[in-house]
């Protein structure tokens, strides 16, 4: 069989971990060991902030270090809850690291991919300590060659020095052999275009196109990857 790619650089967050149902069950569990009702309102208030708090450190808006301070204040300030900010965002740090869901179908996909000759390295912006351990719970880890995370590699997705570093880890320089997948069209897609390399955007969530930031592939299912290598 002959490969068009051998290095796959796979998202993390909504790629391959479930951060939805991770995030959730993090939150509610902070919620409760604070003394607050969990509700579905207070949910997508926080997670609507986080949201716009991570688009705005790939952005290079903020600093890494200043995200969980921040995203827990705008929280607390939207809200009107009572909470020490860093306490909460502590807490919920905690919590997080004690999710390890995946999304359907990637330790299948994964194995497939694997067995099949190529090279899985995960690329992400998420906080070390935590991505460490999710990935440990997933049952994943063993189908993956490399992990890079941006709080190591002290630059984030999309910038063009992040992939630099990992080309130079991995130690092959030809973009050729290289596929990014990921859910961010801004952080993954835009990342993969500003690198040099083809891109495939994972959109189960079917969000809508735009016009600036145009991936290679697209697919709905993350079992859909096998049929385009």
């Amino acid at each position: 069989m002959i490969m068009k790619y051998k290095y796959l650089l796979l998202d993390a967050d909504d790629t391959l971990l479930d951060f939805q149902s991770a995030e959730k069950n993090a939150f509610y569990k902070l919620l409760e060991a604070k003394g607050i009702e969990p509700t579905s309102s207070l949910y997508k208030k926080y997670s609507d902030i986080n949201r716009s708090v991570w688009e705005r450190f790939e952005k290079g808006q903020i600093k890494k270090e200043n995200i969980g301070f921040i995203r827990y204040y705008e929280f607390i300030e939207a809200t009107g809850l009572d909470g020490d900010t860093s306490d909460f965002n502590l807490t919920y740090h905690n919590l997080l690291g004690l999710q390890g869901e995946i999304i359907d179908g990637a330790d299948k996909v994964c194995a497939r991919l694997c067995s099949s000759g190529y090279s899985l390295n995960i690329v992400t912006n998420g906080f070390a300590d935590t991505q460490h351990s999710r990935f440990s719970l997933s049952g994943l880890l063993k189908y993956i060659d490399k992990v890079f995370i941006s709080e190591v590699l002290g630059v984030q997705k999309p910038e063009k020095a992040f992939f630099d570093k990992v080309f130079e880890e991995i130690g092959c320089f030809d973009k050729e052999k290289y596929l990014i997948i990921g859910d961010s069209l801004n952080s993954d897609i835009l990342g993969g275009i500003n690198a040099g390399i083809d891109t495939c955007w994972f959109n189960s969530r079917k969000c809508e196109k735009r016009s600036d930031i145009v991936p290679v592939y697209t697919i709905n299912n993350l079992s859909e990857l096998i049929n385009i290598l």
